[in-house]
């Protein structure tokens, strides 16, 4: 017998279901719908040199935002050049068995430079393309085929903010950032902005005009509508105005737990009419309010969302790297959402009980995935279904949607 999770509420597989288990991880296109593409590095433990520069911007006064930017700067720029922090991450990759990653393309605040920020972004993700073969950018589902025969990680670019799109009511932007390589947009982030209301803003008026043209747009050039942060109203609005699927893909369900980032029953059925994807996330204080949440937690949104929406529509959107930042920035950025202090930034406030400090039981970092898929077979799903939302279901949706 194996236990997937230690302590309460443990996943106990028996030898069979475990061989079965890592024979279909092994077989399986894994797919995880929201991360970042420094995600298979979060087992690491931080060198000195970073968590000496993260105390020293914390101790000149920086927002724990800036601090976690220039963090992922310093992580970016050593897995640029140095070959041992590539194998490294090469070996994340391998435990975790995961094929495609998508990654966020910062900025996801609203700010004047956000425009800037985002090309400068992508050219320097494009730059890490090129110097570690090992990764692979994904335009197309053949490239998907192609990272898997070729044992690369597929990156999948997203916006998880429109407002770099249209800081000047420009979305003639929208063009040039899908020749960049943009696949994915979440219309909004937590807040209101130009283009609709996010899901902790203080009341939801809907999709704008401007927010109805870039939908027709995304849905023209054949790129893929997110609304995993964005309020019900404008999540609503936007399903009922795009001609193509769209998808929630880094979501919880709030018929589980009632929390702001979590979508209605309402919701994930619509999202999975239009033919849509449901993903579903890892990141602990979205699935349940407690001091020790688990795998079986996460599951149990997986299992909601299945009855829902039906097996071809739900997956894995992790979000979720598993706590990496030193304590001393994790404790700064729980205490500003907690004072809400950082609302301009990112929207969270003290009622999203945002705790950077928890770790997923059984899903402390992101090489854990395997037991994802031990985790649903304990569940019952068969093989075929265990795949589908392994990543079928999300690579259904992109092939229909982007080509």
């Amino acid at each position: 017998m194996m236990s997937v999770i230690t302590g309460t509420n443990s996943i106990i597989l028996s030898e069979e279901q475990e061989e079965c288990a890592g024979q279909l991880h092994r077989n399986s296109c894994m797919v995880d719908s929201l991360g970042s593409v420094l995600n298979p590095l979060a087992g690491d433990e931080l060198s000195k040199e970073f968590t000496d520069k993260v105390e020293t911007m914390l101790a000149a006064g920086f927002a724990s935002y800036f601090v976690m930017k220039e963090l992922w700067k310093m992580q970016f720029e050593r897995l640029l050049r140095d070959e041992k922090y590539q194998q490294s991450y090469i070996n994340g990759v391998q435990n975790a068995g995961v094929n495609v990653l998508s990654h966020t393309v910062f900025p996801i605040s609203q700010v004047s430079s956000a425009f800037e920020v985002a090309a400068m972004e992508i050219s320097r993700l494009k730059t890490l393309f090129r110097a570690f073969d090992f990764l692979m950018e994904v335009d197309t589902s053949s490239d998907v085929e192609e990272a898997q025969s070729r044992n690369k990680l597929g990156i999948i670019l997203n916006f998880q903010n429109a407002w770099q799109l249209t800081f000047q009511d420009d979305p003639s932007k929208l063009e040039l950032f899908y020749n960049m390589g943009i696949h994915i947009i979440q219309l909004t982030y937590n807040m209101l902005s130009n283009i609709g209301s996010g899901c902790t803003e203080r009341t939801d008026a809907g999709l704008s005009r401007l927010g109805l043209q870039l939908v027709e747009k995304m849905n023209e050039l054949g790129m893929i509508v997110d609304l995993s942060h964005c309020g019900y109203k404008t999540s609503m609005d936007a399903i009922e105005a795009s001609s193509e699927p769209v998808a929630f893909t880094h979501t919880a369900c709030r018929g589980v737990y009632d929390h702001d980032r979590g979508k209605t029953d309402e919701q994930i059925r619509a999202v999975a009419q239009s033919g849509g994807y449901i993903g579903i996330v890892a990141v602990p204080y979205f699935l349940r309010q407690s001091d020790e949440v688990t795998l079986s937690d996460m599951l149990d949104h997986i299992d909601y969302a299945v009855a829902l929406a039906g097996i071809d529509h739900v997956g894995i959107g992790g979000d979720w790297p598993g706590r990496w930042y030193p304590e001393s920035l994790a404790a700064k950025h729980n205490e500003e959402c907690e004072s809400a202090t950082q609302m301009t930034v990112n929207g969270f406030g003290p009622e999203q009980h945002v705790d950077t400090r928890m770790t997923l039981g059984g899903f402390e970092d992101w090489t854990k995935f395997p037991n994802i898929t031990g985790g649903l077979i304990s569940r019952g799903y068969s093989d075929d279904e265990v795949q589908k939302i392994l990543g079928e279901n999300f690579l259904r949706l992109f092939k229909k949607v982007v080509g």
